[in-house]
């Protein structure tokens, strides 16, 4: 509640669905409430947790929307610069700020992953200033397997969004971020804001720990395969039709390597996978025959390359220096 109300924005409004606690923090909120007109209190059955966001999301009537989870908190000047953000940048759905690690007790963390991680390598030194990320450059990432936004709480949506690719699924359980994360930014434009930050506290009892095992690994592409089926028809270009191919190209180079049998299991399971007309096969065959490049490209060129064939030709773009106003047309312009 602090960071909430230490936002240099005043303007705004706070829903909070309570789950019938037993804890004492629905009688706390009530005082809240009680003292400021902004919050609005309710009541629902026990659903988990991405029902409850739903809920919250669906009583919203502002323009933007900011997921405040219980244990995170953002930066004073959050709000107002995320908002600023997307009201320049009408063509972006989603503002997508510093990530802030921190322990149970409010301790600054580095995360080694978050450094090396699709954001980071994806950005290089363009993570220091305001850049569009142009769809559907982030949502391809996500065929990797892994997270381009390490937490909802460094992200300002625009409640239109929700509109056009949907709420939050529980079906996957508490990583099901991913899935939303990735139908919406397949479709939607981000704006990145440098200068201000989210926190993702990282403790044992977090419901959205990462658990690398098999289970978690083909939760995540059944996400994957869902998020293109729900997002076929709104893509660009021939996407549409290929992104099965190419989702299948990543699952299978990724999954040779991912093994660990060894080299003779590996070299079997690439026969196979050559022989059932595997595209990320016949690349690599072609590469060791001396007949290919693609192979050579990292995962991140590889995918610019993809939405260079239907038609992105930047996916990231830096915004101008002192030209605000007109930044939608010089984004039009370079696309």
């Amino acid at each position: 509640m602090e960071s909430i109300y230490s936002q240099t924005l005043r303007d705004w409004e706070l829903i909070i669905v309570d789950d019938f606690s037993s804890d004492g923090a629905w009688e706390f909120f009530q005082k809240c409430q009680k003292s400021d007109s902004r919050i609005s209190l309710f009541r629902g059955p026990r659903k988990g947790l991405y029902p409850g966001w739903n809920d919250a999301i669906r009583r919203a009537r502002g323009e933007f929307i900011y997921i405040a989870t219980s244990d995170d908190t953002m930066s004073a000047d959050f709000l107002e610069k995320t908002v600023d953000a997307l009201s320049v940048h009408r063509d972006c759905e989603l503002a997508h700020a510093v990530i802030r690690p921190i322990d149970a007790e409010g301790n600054d963390i580095n995360l080694h992953y978050y450094h090396s991680g699709a954001f980071m390598a994806s950005s290089g030194d363009l993570c220091k200033f305001p850049h569009v990320r142009v769809a559907p450059f982030d949502g391809l990432m996500h065929l990797l397997g892994h997270t381009v936004y390490l937490s909802i709480t460094q992200l300002l949506m625009r409640r239109s969004l929700f509109q056009h690719v949907g709420y939050f699924s529980d079906r996957w359980g508490p990583i099901g971020d991913f899935h939303w994360a990735m139908r919406a930014t397949l479709v939607s434009n981000t704006i990145h804001v440098p200068d201000t930050w989210g926190s993702w506290r990282i403790h044992s009892s977090q419901a959205t720990t990462e658990r690398k095992s098999d289970d978690h690994q083909k939760r995540i592409q059944m996400m994957i395969d869902d998020a293109i089926q729900v997002s076929r028809g709104k893509l660009p270009g021939d996407l549409n039709t290929c992104i099965d191919r190419w989702a299948d190209y990543f699952l299978v180079k990724h999954g040779w390597w991912n093994t660990g049998e060894g080299r003779l299991a590996r070299l079997r399971l690439i026969v196979h996978d050559f022989l059932s007309g595997s595209l990320a096969a016949r690349h690599y065959v072609a590469h060791k025959l001396g007949f290919g490049r693609m192979w050579e490209m990292n995962d991140i060129d590889l995918i610019r390359s993809i939405c260079a064939s239907v038609g992105i030709k930047e996916t990231l773009i830096k915004c101008p220096k002192g030209n605000r106003d007109q930044s939608q047309d010089f984004i039009a312009e370079r696309r």
